[in-house]
């Protein structure tokens, strides 16, 4: 896929100092400081040749074992680095020699993979925009090749599972991977099966899922616990906009849409169970379930948000918790969260599938309500982030049950809480529930969620 071919463009497979000229900013569009650094490199990006010396040396980059120096604009750079680094020039003309450079540059949701899938195939110069244009359209986006690609993401993701052990980075990549390929399919009408993934992803959840919490990682919050800290950190104007039950999948729908809206990707872990009153208080609040004071009801959510602003630094008058996508903000906010019900609202709707789901975001997107609230905010001065607080996937219902415990009344009744010692063992038998451990989550009760597409 297109990774390979870019980290062989890189010379990355045989070289281990290289300097990387990246005047079209391909880096923002496909992250390859990221498979560099899971190559060994040392990643540095260039700002000019003062800045670079006062931290680096030429002696001290002998050192280093890998390690690839990345400039992104056209500047001076002194000859004594040159020469000491294998010379790689990317950009669009060089990645897709045959296409018009403008459909790229332009098209910031074209997928990559996808393209690069058809373009190998590609033998005659496509110069003229509008022929490459229709090209993209047809070729690219066409069932063919979208049947192909999920073809060769179902055997990568296949492969991945037949480690001996995938850690939280690697389900962090199958999420990816998984919800691009179900959007591609979903577009092109086409079905596919990833059910495959459920049987290894339980095993990590009910084994590996609760040591999370103690990774720490730089450049991105790994738990919904830890976004509110990651986004406020030096008491900036910051906005939070909560999309309901927004997937992998319905993320790829929306980005088609965000024409005019450069954004960084980046993926992180819900609270299980995943549902809205556990996972999204976890995320306003910065709070595990065990801390919060009411983990099953949404009653508390705007106070315990507030309080998390306020902790990190907020007066009372610089914060808002509201709704919709129209929010009226006064001049003194400078900690919003904006709820969108949308998605979820489609999702529990939903009687088409995945295909049915296409068309409702499809149509979401379309209306640009989201792209006229990130534009309102950042016209205000915010720094925004977009963010889910948990997902959506399809599913088949095994009947309601009552009088069993702890009642918890949320659409899509996905758990049982059980106190004093309900007969659990009768329910999971029925129902082919799992007994989840409850990390994270109050110990006098027991906590049973439901079995992949149930």
């Amino acid at each position: 896929m297109f990774r390979d071919y870019l980290i062989k463009k890189l010379a990355a497979l045989y070289e281990d100092k290289i300097i990387i000229f990246d005047f079209d900013d391909i880096e923002s569009r496909y992250s390859y400081a990221e498979l560099l650094s899971g190559l060994g490199f040392k990643v540095v990006k260039y700002e000019d040749a003062t800045h670079f010396r006062y931290i680096y040396h030429i002696d001290s980059m002998d050192k280093e074992p890998r390690i690839a120096i990345v400039v992104s604009t056209e500047q001076y750079v002194p000859y004594d680095i040159l020469k000491n680094f294998y010379r790689v020039d990317i950009g669009w003309d060089k990645l897709f020699p045959n296409l018009n450079k403008e459909v790229l540059v332009k098209d910031k949701t074209l997928d990559l993979d996808l393209l690069y899938s058809a373009y190998h195939e590609l033998y005659e110069s496509l110069s003229v925009y509008e022929t490459a244009r229709n090209y993209i359209t047809e070729k690219v986006y066409g069932k063919e090749n979208v049947k192909k690609y999920l073809a060769q993401t179902r055997e990568e993701l296949s492969t991945l599972l037949s480690w001996e052990s995938l850690n939280y980075n690697d389900w962090l990549n199958i999420a990816e991977k998984k919800g691009k390929a179900e959007y591609l399919a979903a577009k092109g009408g086409l079905d596919i099966d990833f059910s495959f993934i459920d049987g290894e992803f339980r095993r990590f959840i009910l084994n590996e899922y609760s040591s999370i919490s103690g990774i720490i990682q730089r450049g991105t919050p790994l738990m919904v616990s830890r976004v509110m800290d990651f986004i406020s950190k030096k008491n900036d104007k910051v906005a939070l906009i909560v999309l309901d039950g927004m997937s992998v999948f319905d993320f790829n729908i929306l980005a088609e849409e965000f024409d005019d809206i450069d954004y960084l990707e980046q993926y992180i872990y819900a609270m299980v169970p995943t549902t809205t009153a556990i996972s999204r208080q976890s995320l306003l609040t910065g709070k595990f379930p065990v801390e919060l004071e009411r983990p099953f009801g949404l009653s508390g959510e705007e106070k315990g948000f507030v309080e998390k602003a306020k902790s990190l630094g907020y007066l009372q008058n610089q914060i808002l918790y509201t709704r919709g996508s129209a929010p009226n903000i006064g001049p003194s906010i400078k900690c919003l969260c904006v709820i969108l019900n949308d998605i979820d609202e489609l999702v529990h709707a939903q009687t088409q599938g995945r295909i049915g789901m296409y068309n409702d975001i499809n149509f979401l997107a379309r209306s640009g309500k989201i792209q006229k609230l990130i534009t309102k905010l950042y016209k205000k001065g915010f720094n925004i982030y977009l963010t889910s607080d948990h997902g959506n996937t399809l599913c088949t219902g095994l009947g309601l049950i009552r009088g069993t415990g702890v009642e918890v009344e949320t659409k899509s009744r996905r758990m049982i809480v059980l106190k004093d010692f309900a007969d659990e063992k009768e329910l999971i038998e029925r129902y082919n529930l799992i007994k989840y451990p409850g990390y994270y989550l109050d110990k006098q009760f027991e906590y049973l969620i439901c079995n992949a597409g149930t």
